[in-house]
Order: structure tokens, then C-alpha cells, then sequence
């Protein structure tokens, strides 16, 4: 599904008639959409508000990302990774290497090329980028929930607001409790 996708059903749930009566949508892309938000607000906004949402459940369900990089002096600042929650681990040539994170930074032993692995937000730059929901924790009904709860609180629909945001936010909570774990207890007689 794609931003412009997730747009179009949550117009259709709260029928909102700037989107619903607007013909020409499918004529967007990437590279005209400045053109259509200033025809069309409600497009835009709902379109911020649905970056909102992305990376929210960004935060619970990351990307894993994998990019190679040459170290300068032994070093990679961590700001040339786009939207990074946490490395995961750093190989040369299939090997695992030891790395350091310090200030803002990636320290490594000796200058090299390594592969990096990630977290990371979700990254949205266009209207008709991809969402994937395909792998069953992010769902339709999670994404238009919580846009329909950010657009109702800013339209002042609140108690249509109320609704969505209980749903989206168990709905969240069910994510979340998915990537907790248990640590073993310890007993005195350790």
C-alpha cells in the first residue's frame, strides 16, 4: 500500500470530501506533489499526519538496513545513517568486527570498508512511496487508525478522535509488548 493509498481509505472512513471529490489523485507523483498540497490542504495534511503515524511504528517495528561504508581515520559518524535507532553489527568481508560507538560516532580498530547493520525509522520522502504491510504486524487498519485519530484531533472531532486513538494506541501497545522480553530470575540460592 502506498502513503497515497493509506490516504485515500482514511478520506473514505471519515469522508472527507476535499480528498473523496478530488479526480485528478491519481495523477500524482513524487515529483508533482508540492503542486497538488497547495491545491488540496486536507491532502497535504493528511499526508504529514501519515509520516507521523510511519514513523511511530517505526520506533516499534524498525527497518533493518544494511549499508557499506569506508571509514575516515577510523571512523564513521553515526549522522550519515538516515533515521538510525541502533547498529546491530559491523562485518569486513563476512567477519564480524569489533567497533566502538563513542560521541556520535562508530570507532573501528583500522580503516576499512565495512557493511553495516541497522535499525532505522521508516524514511518517507513521497506521496507514493510503499508501505509494507505484508509481513502481518503493521496492518491497514493500524496505519488508518492512527491517521484518523491525528486528522479528527486537528479537524476537532474528538470524540471521533477519542475512538481512533484507543484503537491505535492498543493496537500499538500490542506491538510493543511483541518485542519485550522476560529475564530470568534469580533466586537467593544462586
Amino acid at each position: 500500500m502506498t502513503i497515497l493509498d493509506l490516504i485515500k481509505k482514511s478520506a473514505i472512513t471519515l469522508n472527507v470530501a476535499e480528498i473523496l471529490n478530488d479526480n485528478t489523485l491519481d495523477d500524482i507523483s513524487d515529483n508533482n506533489q508540492e503542486e497538488y498540497f497547495s491545491k488540496n490542504f486536507e491532502l497535504k495534511r493528511m499526508f504529514e499526519f501519515a509520516k507521523i503515524v510511519i514513523n511511530e511504528i517505526g520506533s516499534y517495528v524498525p527497518q533493518i538496513t544494511e549499508t557499506k561504508m569506508r571509514t575516515n581515520n577510523k571512523k564513521i559518524d553515526l549522522i550519515s545513517f538516515d533515521n538510525l535507532l541502533k547498529v546491530i553489527s559491523v562485518k569486513n568481508n563476512g567477519a564480524d568486527v569489533e567497533y566502538s560507538q563513542l560521541n556520535g560516532l562508530l570507532v573501528f580498530e583500522e580503516d576499512g570498508n565495512y557493511t553495516i547493520k541497522y535499525e532505522r525509522c521508516p524514511v518517507i520522502v513521497g506521496i507514493t512511496d510503499w508501505i509494507d504491510t505484508r509481513a502481518g504486524s503493521i496492518t491497514d487498519t493500524l496505519l488508518i487508525d492512527g491517521l484518523n485519530a491525528y486528522y479528527c484531533l486537528a479537524v476537532g472531532l474528538y470524540a471521533e478522535y477519542n475512538v481512533y486513538h484507543a484503537k491505535y494506541t492498543d493496537k500499538l501497545s500490542q506491538l510493543k509488548s511483541t518485542k519485550l522480553f522476560a529475564m530470568p530470575c534469580r533466586s537467593w540460592n544462586d
